[in-house]
């Protein structure tokens, strides 16, 4: 039995802005800028890890990214004021294993059926904020996402997970931002982009979907 195992990355994008106390309002707000203008090195660092999907999906890049940018600039929180020392970080990562045989794949997981059943497992990541059940093309999955706020640090989890006859996929999306020291400003940057880095977070998961459902045994590694 051939068993094809890929896994496709996209390690972390950050966008840190740290202000020294001393700096005057100047100093900040041209940090500030400084942070900002590494949005397009960012995302094309992104463009890069997300070209193997794009190719096994049969995308274009570019015409991949036209869509993608626009989520990901909108994941990104808007800078606080003053001198604060801050944080902003995303990574998304998907896992594809299909057999030529038709038989279950190995190391599969469970299927859930509601958001309960997703906060039992995962009890650690926080109060859930979407919950989805997946019924397409013979795999049928969940896509879970959690929020939760702990010291000077906000935090997305998103853990999707579907499977057919001979293959199963998992995708998962992290996103935090943190303000040193300031758990009231560490919320306030991070809860307007909450619902932003979901929309991501659901988009991804189905361009992971979209992988799996045509990842076929013997293929070439999109690594």
């Amino acid at each position: 039995m051939l068993k094809i195992h890929t896994t496709l990355a996209a390690a972390c994008a950050v966008l840190a802005l740290t202000a020294a106390s001393q700096a005057g309002a100047q100093d900040a707000a041209e940090e500030t800028r400084e942070a900002l203008d590494s949005m397009p090195a960012l995302i094309a660092q992104m463009a890069d890890k997300l070209r193997p999907v794009a190719d096994s999906i049969g995308v274009d890049i570019s015409d991949l990214m036209r869509e993608m940018e626009p989520l990901m600039r909108a994941a990104f929180p808007t800078p606080p004021e003053g001198d604060a020392s801050w944080a902003y970080s995303f990574r998304f990562e998907n896992n594809n294993s299909v057999t030529d045989s038709g038989a279950a794949t190995e190391g599969r997981q469970t299927v859930l059926a509601d958001a309960q059943a997703c906060a039992a497992l995962y009890p650690l990541g926080g109060p859930v904020v979407h919950f989805r059940r997946i019924h397409r093309d013979g795999l049928i999955g969940h896509q879970c996402i959690m929020r939760s706020y702990e010291d000077s640090m906000g935090v997305l989890i998103s853990e999707t997970y579907a499977e057919g006859a001979d293959r199963h996929m998992s995708a998962s999306y992290a996103a935090a931002a943190s303000v040193e020291d300031d758990p009231d400003a560490a919320r306030a940057l991070f809860e307007p982009v909450v619902d932003s880095n979901i929309g991501l977070a659901v988009e991804l998961a189905d361009l992971a979907l979209e992988s799996a459902i045509r990842a076929v045994p013997g293929g070439p590694d999109p690594d």
